[in-house]
């Protein structure tokens, strides 16, 4: 899948939106090519993502019923090469304003969660 970004970062993987760094005429290279990668394997991290949050989520007791994580968004704006980390936007229908972040980093080829959280917007 080629993913193709506005001039403000944001491309669509389907529903889940992708954002990366714009750079003068274009975009940070490392990110880009993370994205195509986390585009190519979307499905596969969002359950890896959503398994992570269940090791220390309740869904049922958070929004009284217990539904499936749903994928917002993917953020890679803060990743380099240095700094691998890309985060995953995470909600609960019934958590009405609730926003969980699963945190992955780039180890060795492969992504991992290794940080989650809730903010309350």
């Amino acid at each position: 899948m080629t993913l193709t970004f506005s001039s403000h970062g944001r491309a669509e993987c389907g529903p889940v939106a992708l954002w990366i760094t714009p750079q003068g005429d274009g975009f940070d290279r490392y990110q880009l090519v993370l994205a195509q990668r986390i585009a190519a394997e979307l499905p596969e991290l969002h359950r890896m993502a959503a398994t992570y949050l269940d090791r220390f989520v309740d869904r049922a007791r958070i929004c009284g019923r217990p539904d499936e994580w749903w994928l917002d968004e993917v953020d890679l704006r803060r990743a380099s090469e240095a700094h691998p980390v890309v985060t995953f936007g995470l909600g609960l229908d019934g958590d009405h304003h609730g926003l969980w972040t699963v945190e992955l980093r780039l180890v060795h080829d492969g992504l991992w969660p290794v940080r989650l959280e809730r903010l309350q917007q």
